[in-house]
């Protein structure tokens, strides 16, 4: 049990923390802090134990505030797991030596190979790895043992049957991860649901980025031989949405591009995040060409650029009412007058003008 959890001065400067809720603010930092947690940002909690420690709390207080920060990109948890992972712990809290990196390699060697999120920690974890320790071969090593471990528990729990789910299923059917392997994976489907957040339907083949069987017929998909027996990868679904969202209809899919969609991938972003990362930037005022330059800056090498770049973009897209009030603001201040006409009705009218 430790005796003190740090947290930066600039978590307080961040805009998901700017725009959280009392009650998030609280349960991200008791999270950071917690006795229980150690230097991975990875653990063992139940709503149950939250709404415990906290007095004024009830049990769906927790559960409800769990979703929020889930759909905020602060952590990740699947509904029947006492696992949380707090998502970019361990890039504020990057390993200092050496050490570090054994006790924290030593750590998630103990934990089960089922808990959803665990990329993105194994993601900072392995940088640290090639800047504090690449000399290091007997720590690459385990690190690399630590990786493959993981891997091969992915690879075991994939359904082949997964893999010929429409890439926008029900939008009740939510998944935590890009490795959930059923739609039970959060506390509550419609608290996790946004109207302008891309659909988060599990798409099994983003693991490898190759075109995969859609085709019922084992035999028939086995052959491989007619065109409409594939699905498009999910390398190539990203990139026709972010043709489609940008209008960029003559664009071409070049290895530079694949590149910055398979490094995203890579990181541990489910395919629809970066699908809502594409239409944050599509909200973003000075990205789409409002700006003194009249530029557009919506490339992937803008939007994919980091995680920290990803993350703002998802922000926007889910913070669409603030989006929509810079904009108007912008264009009051280069016209006199406002000429935008806000998005109006239903969630699901509105998702149709985006």
């Amino acid at each position: 049990m430790r005796d003190y959890g740090k947290i930066y001065c600039q978590f307080w400067w961040q805009d998901k923390v700017y725009n959280m809720t009392d009650k998030e603010v609280v349960l991200a930092v008791y999270l950071l802090t917690h006795p229980t947690g150690d230097m991975t940002g990875i653990l063992r909690i139940t709503p149950e134990t939250i709404s415990g420690d906290r007095k004024d709390w009830t049990l769906e207080d927790a559960k409800e505030t769990l979703s929020k920060l889930f759909q905020k990109g602060f952590l990740t948890v699947k509904e029947g797991s006492s696992w949380v992972v707090i998502n970019n712990f361990l890039k504020y809290n990057a390993p200092e030596n050496p050490n570090q990196i054994k006790s924290i390699i030593k750590l998630m060697m103990k934990f089960p190979k089922n808990i959803d999120g665990i990329e993105r920690p194994l993601s900072y974890l392995g940088d640290a790895v090639k800047t504090i320790a690449n000399k290091d071969q007997k720590i690459k090593q385990q690190f690399n043992e630590l990786q493959a471990g993981y891997e091969k528990a992915r690879d075991d729990r994939l359904n082949p049957s997964e893999t010929l789910s429409e890439p926008l299923g029900n939008p009740s059917e939510t998944s935590s991860s890009r490795y959930s392997s059923n739609s039970n994976s959060s506390y509550s489907s419609n608290s996790f649901k946004d109207s302008c957040r891309a659909d988060a339907q599990p798409d099994v083949d983003e693991l490898t980025g190759e075109l995969i069987p859609s085709n019922e017929n084992t035999e028939a998909a086995n052959r491989q031989s007619e065109p409409e027996q594939k699905k498009p990868s999910a390398i190539l679904e990203i990139f026709k949405f972010w043709q489609t969202t940008m209008n960029h209809p003559t664009a071409k899919l070049d290895e530079k591009r694949r590149k910055l969609i398979r490094n995203a991938i890579k990181t541990g972003y489910p395919i629809n995040d970066l699908k809502t990362a594409i239409l944050g930037c599509s909200l973003t005022p000075h990205n789409v060409g409002d700006n003194d330059r009249g530029q557009r800056y919506d490339g992937l090498h803008v939007i994919f650029k980091d995680a920290d770049q990803i993350d703002r973009f998802i922000h926007n897209a889910i913070n669409r009412e603030s989006m929509d009030a810079n904009r108007e603001t912008y264009q009051r201040g280069q016209h006199g007058q406002s000429t935008f006409t806000p998005l109006s009705g239903t969630p699901d009218e509105v998702w149709e003008q985006c």
